[in-house]
């Protein structure tokens, strides 16, 4: 086991986290609801203003992208690829459980129709996933 790098962590939660704002939008594409992480993150925080939410949402990568060279080799998968589809379902599973507990809607299965925003969720957080590992992994692991 190799000592983690953490200010390459920390450049890896940030590169993620912007990817998964972008794909949180762009899933309009193939018509599900977009979501602007920031915004859920100030309401979450208190109905607080839009840009402590954005720095709490890119805070949540960082933190995230540093828990994660603490623990990759602990991550399933022999690949940043697979190990970064657990990392994106394992978020998911996470985002979920606390929107529903802080959140506007509560828990996601209660909603009205829970599928395409568990999905534009889903989408999201496999991209923040795959990114993170990505471009946390070293040139001779890709």
């Amino acid at each position: 086991m190799e000592r983690p790098n953490y200010w390459r962590a920390t450049v890896s939660g940030l590169i993620a986290t912007y990817m998964m704002s972008v794909s949180a939008h762009w899933v309009t594409a193939i018509r599900l609801p977009a979501a602007d992480p920031a915004k859920l993150m100030a309401f979450s925080l208190g109905g607080m203003s839009y840009w402590m939410g954005l720095a709490a949402h890119y805070a949540n990568g960082v933190i995230l992208g540093l828990m994660y060279a603490r623990w990759r080799d602990q991550v399933p998968g022999g690949n940043p690829w697979m190990k970064g589809a657990w990392v994106g379902i394992l978020t998911t599973v996470a985002a979920q459980f606390v929107s529903g507990l802080v959140g506007p809607q509560g828990f996601f299965w209660r909603r009205p129709n829970p599928l395409p925003g568990l999905l534009t969720s889903l989408i999201a957080h496999l991209v923040f996933g795959l990114a993170l590992a990505v471009a946390y992994a070293r040139e001779e692991e890709t």
